[in-house]
């Protein structure tokens, strides 16, 4: 059966939320669901014998090296990107199937944070419930909010066919991996699409005060 959909997973040792994660991955023939386990320790290496196709690396290169490795494996005509304590919304499927047979090259989601713990929902900066509510001069500035300056890999379903077409990879760096890939994939899609569902919860952990990842 063809792979519609390839979910990437970078991990490295956070195995409960690895497994919420997971438990919100959509079940159907037509997913593949991708670990690429970044060195973890063994007692936090991910299961085996659950339904994602799990990749280990030793190489301990971070995120965007885990995401490469993911996307070089991905069959899917979509490719979707999750971060390991994040999760879907339980309408995944069917706010995904509505964009399957899309013309897009990029299709945008709602996202919103929530309290790791509590999993109620939290106002931050990194909401993109900003960018769906935003008041736009014209379709254009719209389309350019989205394609230059909504840089996370997640909240957003790539056609696979673009990335390979235009060679785009994220780099392999210790920190902001993903913005040059956000980037170029906005910049170089035909044509991207917009839905004001909430596909994906971003979680934010409290401390003492909020600790950014």
């Amino acid at each position: 059966m063809a792979i519609n959909y390839s979910i990437v997973i970078p991990y490295k040792n956070i195995k409960d939320l690895l497994l919420r994660c997971l438990y919100s991955m959509p079940r159907r023939e037509d997913v593949e669901v991708i670990v690429v386990d970044d060195g973890s320790a063994p007692e936090n290496a991910c299961p085996r014998g659950s339904f994602a196709k799990v990749i280990k690396t030793a190489a301990g290169k971070g995120a965007g090296a885990a995401r490469n490795l993911g996307l070089k494996g991905a069959r899917g005509k979509w490719v979707l990107f999750v971060d390991a304590d994040d999760y879907f919304s339980s309408d995944v499927l069917d706010i995904l199937d509505a964009h399957l047979h899309s013309e897009s090259d990029i299709v945008f989601f709602n996202v919103e944070c929530v309290n790791s713990d509590t999993l109620e929902v939290v106002y931050d900066t990194r909401s993109k419930r900003n960018f769906f509510e935003k008041k736009y001069r014209s379709e254009k500035q719209k389309e350019r909010r989205f394609r230059y300056t909504y840089t996370e890999p997640w909240g957003k379903m790539y056609r696979r066919s673009m990335l390979n077409e235009y060679d785009i990879w994220f780099d392999e760096v210790p920190v902001c991996n993903d913005f040059m890939f956000s980037v170029k994939s906005g910049h170089y899609a035909k044509k991207i699409d917009f839905d004001s569902r909430v596909l994906y919860y971003n979680t934010i952990v409290y401390l003492a005060e909020y600790i950014f990842r």
